[in-house]
């Protein structure tokens, strides 16, 4: 079985849906890495902090090239 998937790269909708499909791989891996936050914390000594979480989800982001601005 085989897919193709066909995108006009002149029309901005498709050129958006087409973007989200090359991402869709760093898309799944950055949601399980916020999935399993916890893991990250748990040898933290103290609750972790809200500016500490938010921090840790834009390391996420930033290390599966997604850039939260680009998404429509």
């Amino acid at each position: 079985m085989k897919a193709i998937l066909k995108f006009d790269l002149n029309d901005t909708d498709d050129v958006n849906k087409y973007k989200h499909c090359n991402k869709a791989i760093d898309y799944s891996i950055a949601l399980w890495d916020i999935s399993n936050i916890s893991s990250h914390f748990k040898h933290h000594d103290t609750t972790p902090t809200y500016d500490e979480v938010l921090n840790y989800i834009n390391e996420i982001f930033e290390n599966n090239n997604i850039n939260i601005n680009e998404l429509n």
